[in-house]
C-alpha cells in the first residue's frame, strides 16, 4: 500500500455518510478485490477512545466496498477528486451517535499476508431539531 492518508470529513448528527477513498497497493497501483483476503472496520470515539457499539471489528464483504474499476463523479456526485475512487463504505446513523470527533479504520488483509489501512476522521456536527 502507498503512503497512508487520513481523510477528514464532516457529517450531520443522526445522518448517514458514504466514505470514499482511493486505495492502492505497492507501486501505487489500485488495489483489486483479488488482492484482498479480509476487511474489517472499527469506529472509535476520539475523545473517549471507546469503539462504537455495533461498529467494532466488523467484517466487510470485499466486493461490497472495493471496486476493481475506478468510480468517478459521474457515478457518485459526492466524489470531487480527479482520479476516482475504488473504496466506498456507506454507514447509517448508528455509526455516528452523537456530536463529536470519530475515527474510522478499515484493516485490509492482503492475500499475501500484508496489511494496510483505510482511515477517516470525521466530525459529527449538530442538527437543529424541531
Amino acid at each position: 500500500m502507498s503512503e497512508p492518508k487520513v481523510i477528514e470529513v464532516k457529517v450531520h448528527e443522526d445522518g448517514s455518510l458514504a466514505l470514499l477513498g482511493y486505495v492502492t497497493k505497492f507501486r501505487a497501483l489500485p488495489i483489486l478485490q483479488a488482492d484482498i483476503s479480509t476487511i474489517t472496520y472499527t469506529i472509535t470515539d476520539v475523545v473517549t477512545g471507546s469503539a462504537i457499539s455495533g461498529h467494532d471489528n466488523q467484517s466487510l464483504t470485499v466486493s461490497a466496498v472495493i471496486y476493481d474499476t475506478l468510480q468517478d463523479s459521474d457515478d457518485d456526485a459526492s466524489w470531487d477528486l480527479v482520479s476516482g475512487y475504488n473504496f466506498r463504505h456507506v454507514l447509517g446513523p448508528t455509526a455516528v451517535p452523537s456530536v463529536g470527533p470519530y475515527q474510522y479504520e478499515a484493516k485490509i488483509t492482503m492475500t499475501d499476508g500484508g496489511v494496510g489501512w483505510v482511515k477517516f476522521r470525521f466530525k459529527v456536527i449538530p442538527t437543529a431539531r424541531s
